[in-house]
């Protein structure tokens, strides 16, 4: 009985009559890189073309390389250390805006048991004395997956050290660097290190730059939580915090 119960639901959630909460959560799957769950979940009546399409996607998979005029601008005489935080709320979702008017407050920070376990975002934002964190970064651990992010994936540079840099050849980076501006793109560790870059993290995707949009609708990102980094022409860094998976409302 609960055997055909379990393939009964699974076959009426990801076959039936409901598109949207199937569509809910593939998005849920693929976006938190965990796709490869939903054949089995499907009794195998998923394809791996059909879950392939639902994943996250851009217009350009190679969009958003910072130019050079950007990369090489200098905020270094701003003397505006204000932060102001802004509140958002719309029907489906709610998010924080923190504007930072100088861009060199910004810092990576990582956990200090590195190789080992992660550490929250309060306890980073405690350790290093900060005003408020968001978190950032791939990360890996050797805790039998628990998620404790103990070790950084791809570069990773903190107050110009090198924390992380063993994978060669060029990744998806965003990047602060010595006159204040925040770069984005695929970037090897030598391209950064020319560029004087400070701090840097792995992450992805671009979705504006230069005004113009570089993710097609949502990108099959889904509905949840995200984070984001931006900077405005006049050097305010922006770290933008949303919360996600509601279909129809926060209180929904």
């Amino acid at each position: 009985m609960l055997v055909y119960l379990y393939v009964s639901s699974s076959i009426l959630l990801f076959h039936g009559p409901f598109p949207a909460l199937r569509h809910y959560v593939m998005d849920i799957f693929t976006t938190s890189m965990h796709g490869y769950l939903l054949r089995p979940l499907s009794m195998y009546t998923l394809s791996t073309a059909e879950i392939a399409q639902a994943a996250p996607r851009l217009t350009n998979p190679s969009a958003g390389l910072t130019s050079n005029f950007i990369a090489t601008k200098d905020y270094t005489h701003t003397h505006d250390q204000s932060i102001k935080v802004v509140d958002y709320s719309t029907p489906t979702f709610s998010a924080k805006v923190m504007m930072i008017r100088n861009p060199q407050r910004l810092q990576v920070a990582v956990t200090k048991f590195r190789g080992n376990v992660g550490q929250t975002v309060s306890e980073l934002v405690t350790q290093n004395h900060a005003v408020a964190g968001v978190n950032g970064g791939a990360f890996n651990d050797n805790n039998n997956w628990r998620g404790t992010g103990g070790i950084p994936l791809g570069i990773t540079i903190v107050n110009s050290k090198v924390v992380e840099g063993s994978v060669a050849g060029q990744q998806a980076i965003i990047a602060l660097t010595s006159k204040g501006a925040l770069i984005a793109g695929t970037y090897s560790l030598a391209e950064l290190e020319a560029l004087h870059v400070t701090q840097a993290l792995s992450f992805g995707p671009v979705l504006v730059q230069n005004g113009q949009d570089k993710v097609e609708g949502t990108g099959n990102w889904g509905y949840a939580p995200r984070t984001a980094i931006g900077q405005t022409n006049d050097g305010t860094i922006l770290l933008v915090v949303t919360d996600g998976r509601y279909i129809n409302g926060l209180n929904n």
